[in-house]
Formats: C-alpha cells, sequence, structure tokens
C-alpha cells in the first residue's frame, strides 16, 4: 500500500514536472525519497503537495527553495537560511509525520518574509537595537509567520481528529493568538526562542565588532614581495632593479655601521 502510495505521488509529481514545475516538483520528490514515512501523509492530503510544490519553486518569495536533509539543527523543530543557490530549509526528524510537514510549511512561509529577517540581522549587528529589542522583533516576526502559516494549514493541510492527536506543533501554530503581546507570547514558557534569538544577537554584535577592530596592516606570509612578483612575471627589467635597490640598502646600511661602530681592543664600541 505504501509502496503504491509512493509510486502514484510521483507520477503525479512528473505530470507537473512536464508542465513547468520542474524545480518544486523535484524538491518534493527529493523530501519523499529521504523522508519516505511522509508518503502517507502527503496522500491522504494531496493539497498539501501541490503548496509545497509553489513553495519551492518560489511562487511565494524571493527566490527558489530547496530541502536538505541535514541533522545539525539549531532549534528544536526546524529553521532556514540562505546560500548561492537560495533558501533552503531543515526541518527535524524527531516530529512527527503530519508535525515534520506543518514545519516544512512554517519554514516556507517564513522564507516569505527575507526582507525583514534582513533588516532584523543589520540592526542587531550594528548595534542600533540592544539585546531585548532584538528579540522582541524576532518573535514579532515569528508571530506573523505563525499567523500567516494557519492559513495555508486550513486551506491545504487540515487535519482530521485521528491525525490531531499526533500533531503537538500542529495544534500549536493553529492557537497562535492574532494579537502580538511579548509578554504572553506562546514561545515564552520554554524559553527556547527567547534564548536562540538571544544567542544569534551576541553572534552578530561579537562578528560586526572583530571586524571593525583596528589592526595593523601585516604583509601575509603568502604574499611574494616586488622582487617575487617580478620574477614570478618573467619581467627581468623589475627583477634586476630591485635587486640592485636591495644591494644598495645593504650597502648604505653596512656603512652606517662602520661609521659609528670601531673595533678597541677585543670588543666593539661606540663611536663618540
Amino acid at each position: 500500500m505504501k509502496a503504491a502510495s509512493h509510486l502514484l505521488i510521483l507520477i503525479t509529481l512528473l505530470a507537473w514536472s512536464i508542465t513547468g514545475l520542474a524545480d518544486g516538483a523535484s524538491e518534493v520528490k527529493k523530501l519523499l525519497d529521504e523522508r519516505p514515512h511522509l508518503c502517507a501523509v502527503v496522500q491522504k492530503y494531496p493539497s498539501v503537495v501541490r503548496w509545497l510544490t509553489d513553495a519551492f519553486d518560489g511562487k511565494f518569495s524571493r527566490s527558489k527553495i530547496t530541502f536538505r536533509n541535514d541533522t545539525a539543527l539549531r532549534t528544536p523543530f526546524g529553521e532556514h537560511s540562505y546560500d548561492n543557490n537560495g533558501a533552503f530549509v531543515l526541518i527535524s526528524r524527531e516530529a512527527s509525520a503530519v508535525d515534520q510537514v506543518a514545519i516544512l510549511i512554517y519554514e516556507c512561509v517564513s522564507v516569505q518574509h527575507q526582507d525583514r529577517w534582513n533588516e532584523l540581522w543589520a540592526a542587531g549587528a550594528s548595534g542600533v537595537i540592544d539585546r531585548e529589542q532584538f528579540v522582541i522583533r524576532a518573535l514579532e516576526i515569528e508571530h506573523k509567520v505563525a499567523l500567516e502559516t494557519q492559513k495555508v494549514l486550513r486551506g491545504y493541510f487540515e487535519l482530521d481528529r485521528d491525525d490531531l492527536v499526533n500533531a503537538p506543533l500542529y495544534n500549536r501554530i493553529l492557537e497562535v493568538r492574532p494579537e502580538f503581546d511579548p509578554a504572553l507570547m506562546d514561545y515564552e514558557p520554554n524559553r527556547a526562542a527567547r534564548d536562540y534569538y538571544q544567542s544569534v544577537y551576541g553572534t552578530l554584535r561579537k562578528k560586526k565588532q572583530s571586524n571593525e577592530a583596528p589592526t595593523r596592516y601585516r604583509r601575509p606570509a603568502f604574499e611574494p614581495s616586488p622582487w617575487e612578483k617580478a620574477v614570478e612575471t618573467r619581467n627581468p627589467t623589475d627583477a634586476k632593479l630591485f635587486t640592485r635597490l636591495g644591494r644598495s640598502v645593504k650597502y648604505l646600511r653596512l656603512k652606517a655601521v662602520s661609521r659609528r661602530w670601531s673595533w678597541s681592543g677585543d670588543c666593539w664600541t661606540k663611536c663618540r
């Protein structure tokens, strides 16, 4: 039964890829190949496959989104970040199958707020806002993402009663209130989100301060000297010139030392 449902999903994704959704469909296929236990979920709720395909294809955000099956997460549920190829999302293996799909939807929605995240990161790095302000603004963005995720869950991934029992994170997202109050945030009891963003702020400030710290320039050991550059470029004129300059400087230094010092007995004494 599972093999048949997986095959049906792959056939559907293949049909969508032919119609021009190759990138998004291929990411959903990769997701199901690496997390086969999710096949039963998306087979039961096929509309979520279409939404994820569009999300991966960049229909709702500025860039396409890819799925990574990495296990190293800085948060307990999921996260997203960016590289040269655009945005990518990671989700925890510890959550139930339906919650993993909910986390994936949440992170894809969060990617849509890339500009707000970038502005917050820049403000934190420059020190324009303090640590507490940074955390509050981050939680405010998370709150907005949760409200938008609610709409997606109700429209494309509305679980029945049997699945709701095994979806604590799904239920938690649906229970987020419309109004944002930092003192009553749902993240407050376990402080996981606050602790995470406090550490992010500290990292941003340290990185910014280290880049701004005044340092005396020293030529790296691997940087060739002017004479070496002339030899490497096979420029004999420049090589001879630097050689002559080097010899002249060495001669002048020896001559200056000989004038300042004279031999007296068995030791050097300074001339007065």
